[in-house]
Formats: structure tokens, sequence, C-alpha cells
């Protein structure tokens, strides 16, 4: 069942054209991967789908489109974006709980747990911010969207800064949330030899989109229009 459409989606930042005629469909259950070099707009994609920038095109969600005022709210609970960071200030003080909070107005600190240990980083509730390494901080991330109880999630760079084992707890844990609360993903990631192993799906994105389908019909030819030189590495992550 198709959950999400974009159609006819650009993006202008100032004078500068970012997405161009963006057309594709997700369907429920899908695990997404956008790929693109940098400046190819892949986090201004997620940013439009999501209703953080404007845009002119359609973004349809659960066959309801957006640019009517009194739906827009209702999808955008749907749609849980995960950045690479939250926007606070780290030196702060802050506890993890306190996050949740602030910014979420959940007084019950059992169900901060509850999403905590949803995201295997209950024992966390209580380090500071600023304390945490980058695979507790993408932990507290996931339970953070988790707890407005979204249909689809939107991942940027998940496994940015963090190491190899880390990677690999998230990746793994990705893969649980998925299954678990059926829900659906795209993701925009660099590290392509773990998200090729997880995503069904692959968009090609430079402004507009070059290519789209299964990982394993993503041809050579279109990478390389795509990464130029940096087909290199993408060729070395997946021999």
């Amino acid at each position: 069942m198709n959950v999400l459409s974009v159609k006819n989606l650009s993006v202008k930042l100032g004078d500068n054209s970012v997405l161009e005629n963006v057309n594709f469909d997700i369907d429920e259950g899908d695990i997404a991967l956008v790929l693109g070099p940098n400046g190819a707009g892949k986090t201004t994609l997620l940013r439009a789908i999501a209703g953080l920038i404007p845009y002119t095109g359609e973004i349809v969600v659960n066959n309801v489109v957006r640019n009517e005022k009194e739906t827009c709210l209702e999808q955008i609970r749907m749609i849980g974006f995960v950045p690479q960071k939250l926007d606070f200030q780290y030196s702060l003080p802050i506890r993890v709980k306190e996050i949740f909070k602030i910014a979420l107005n959940i007084k019950d600190e059992n169900k901060i747990k509850e999403y905590l240990e949803f995201s295997k980083a209950g024992h966390l509730e209580n380090k500071k911010l600023g304390e945490l390494s980058g695979g507790e901080l993408q932990r507290i991330l996931i339970a953070f969207v988790m707890a407005q109880e979204p249909n689809i999630l939107l991942f940027d760079e998940p496994f940015s800064g963090i190491d190899i084992g880390g990677e690999e707890t998230i990746y793994q844990h990705l893969k649980y949330i998925v299954a678990k609360k059926h829900l659906t993903m795209i993701m925009v990631s660099h590290d392509m030899s773990v998200v090729f192993n997880l995503a069904n799906k692959v968009i090609c994105l430079n402004k507009t989109i070059k290519c789209i389908g299964e990982p394993k019909n993503i041809k050579e030819n279109v990478l390389e229009e795509l990464y130029g030189s940096e087909v290199a590495l993408f060729q070395h992550l997946h021999n």
C-alpha cells in the first residue's frame, strides 16, 4: 500500500534551485535509501517531506495532499524526522530525560523510560547530553522521535560519527524498529556498505531523480553519473 507520494517537488533556497521536479512513491514497509553527492539536496528532501521548509509540488501522505492546511499538522505528526543532532546547546547541563519533558511535554518518567528502553537507551536517562557518545546520541534521537508515534521515519545520516561497532548496533536496531512497529523508513546515508543491507529501495538524487529501484538493479553507469570520481569508493564498499 502506498503511504507517501512526492509529486513534482521543487525547493529553492534564495535564488538557488536545490530540488527540481522530484517524483517518487514509497510503499508501507519500505526502507528507502537516498543516495547522492554532497549538495544533491538529500537533507533538503527529508526536510521538505517533514514539513520543515517551503516547497512547490505535492506531498501526499496516506492519500491526503498536504497543501490543505487542516491536514498539514496531522500529516506532520505521522512523520518522524531524525536529524544528525538535536537542536540543543550540548554544553548545557541537561539530562536525557529532561529533553523529553521540555521538548515533548512528557511528564511521566515511566513513559520516558519506556521510550528509551525501546531504543536500548534506558540506562542513559540521567546522563547529560554533552556526555553522550555518537552511538548513544543516535539511540536518544530515535527514542525522541518514536515518542511522537510516527508512521514514517526519516533519517539523516544515522551512522555519522559512529564507530563500526556502533554502526552495527544502530543498523540492527533500525531493522528491529521497522519490523516491530510496521513502519516505513527513508534514509540518507553515505555509509552504503551498511545501508545497502538494510534498504529495499534506492533513490538516486542530484537535484532531480537519476534512478530509483532495488539496490541490486542500480547500474554502474548511473552511479558514475551520480558520483563521478566517488563511484570508485562506492564499488569498493560493495566488493
